[in-house]
């Protein structure tokens, strides 16, 4: 796969779960910055492999979520942030590094299998 198609591709996927995302009246997170974070861990791949340093994937890791802990500290205690798009964000990034690894299978369906359990929230909440 050629890198424009992995970016691409990681664009996608960031669309994907961000559109989901838009849709919850409590976020903090929506299409644009899923969009972006999927876009930063494929580039964080690929400027790893070219340094030859995993490092850089870590700090990017690092650098997201020192801005994620930033917006929420100063959305302030209105309400409780919750932890899922927080977590999805991270996934996202973690979805786009590995996409730059050649992972696109596993990394299509892992994003379809996540928007699917963020999108069916109140049918899985109603299973227990």
């Amino acid at each position: 796969m050629s890198e424009l198609w992995i970016f691409l591709t990681s664009l996608a996927i960031g669309l994907l779960l961000g559109i989901e995302r838009e849709r919850s009246p409590g976020r903090h997170a929506g299409l644009r910055t899923f969009a972006l974070t999927a876009v930063l861990g494929t580039l964080s791949g690929m400027l790893a492999v070219r340094a030859g340093s995993g490092l850089i994937i870590a700090a990017g890791l690092l650098a997201l979520a020192a801005v994620m802990i930033a917006a929420y500290r100063h959305q302030a205690a209105k309400d409780d942030p919750g932890t899922t798009t927080t977590v999805a964000l991270l996934l996202c990034y973690a979805l786009g590094v590995a996409l730059w690894f050649e992972q696109t299978l596993a990394v299509v369906v892992i994003a379809v299998a996540a928007t699917s359990l963020l999108n069916f929230k109140e049918e899985l909440h109603g299973l227990t």
